[in-house]
């Protein structure tokens, strides 16, 4: 097992003058978690990668949780969503609570891959040592509204980044809780058919005119991530295009490290296109980069 690395521990965001209901977390690098206070319901958007984590954010919401409901969200199955949901599953514990995710969440988190995941990063960090995989306990497929009395909270499937995702929109306060279907500096694609699928969640949360956006990555309130995202997209698509119509991209592109370069368009020219600061950047975006340019050479070579 490899050395531990310093404790994340999930801390409150200070808010920045958005409403009072909403509360931020996050955890290092790993990712932002949400709250919602309603007259009904205490709403627990994702539960972060430990039990630990989980335990950390409802002992934050103590004060506000007096008199409501608690009831907690999976926006998607990926581990740092998610593997903090033991904690709510336990009908005699102290933060019994419904679970509610898509269909295809519970699925993912019943899956041979999702214990295989938790297998490997077991191996490589201690502090997942307690995680037990607790898929989501109420499911749907379509769309799901849950009212709060102040404030519905409406799920919707926002497919791309993985099937299985949910953002989360608050229309009366015009707030969207996009999970990884937006985020900053850019979204995180695995597979060419995943791309115009992401594509069209992007423009979907976008019609939406929300006033405030909150992604579980990367920090920002910008009601235009969206919009930047796709932008940032058509982007990649505008120098693949030159380079393919060129045809200057050598044969063995799919096994090239350095592929944004190839297509002129490197991870630091991505950066400056949406303004992001390399120094507070997370270095794993290098990887989302690399994989937007990936899928859309991809999708474009087969069209």
């Amino acid at each position: 097992m490899e050395e531990e690395r310093a404790p994340v521990r999930a801390k409150v965001v200070p808010n920045d003058g958005w409403d009072e209901r909403l509360h931020i977390f996050r955890a290092g690098e790993d990712v932002d978690t949400f709250a919602l206070i309603t007259q009904r319901f205490l709403v627990v958007v994702d539960t972060m990668g430990t039990p630990e984590l989980a335990t950390e954010i409802m002992q934050s919401l103590q004060r506000v949780r007096q008199g409501r409901h608690l009831v907690v969200i999976n926006t998607h199955a990926d581990w740092d969503h998610c593997w903090g949901n033991s904690i709510f599953a336990d009908i005699e514990g102290r933060y019994a609570a419904p679970i509610i995710g898509h269909a295809k969440t519970r699925a993912r988190m019943q899956s041979q891959a999702a214990r295989d995941k938790l297998a490997q990063k077991q191996a490589e960090e201690q502090r997942f040592g307690t995680v037990k995989l607790t898929p989501p306990t109420i499911t749907f497929s379509e769309t799901l509204c849950l009212d709060g009395g102040d404030l519905t909270l409406e799920l919707i499937p926002t497919p791309g980044h993985t099937d299985d995702h949910v953002a989360v929109w608050v229309p009366k306060i015009r707030l969207l809780l996009a999970g990884d279907a937006a985020e900053f500096p850019f979204p995180l694609v695995h597979h060419a058919h995943d791309l115009p699928v992401l594509r069209t969640s992007l423009a979907q949360i976008s019609a939406l005119a929300p006033a405030m956006v909150v992604p579980c990555h990367g920090g920002t309130t910008d009601p235009d991530l969206p919009q930047r995202n796709l932008a940032y997209f058509d982007e990649v698509a505008r120098h693949c295009r030159q380079t393919l119509d060129a045809g200057s991209l050598p044969p063995d592109w799919m096994e090239a490290a350095n592929l944004p370069d190839l297509i002129g368009f490197s991870y630091a020219d991505a950066l400056r296109f949406v303004d992001a600061d390399p120094a507070r950047t997370p270095t794993f975006y290098q990887g989302f980069h690399h994989d937007a340019v990936r899928v859309t050479l991809e999708s474009l070579s087969v069209m």
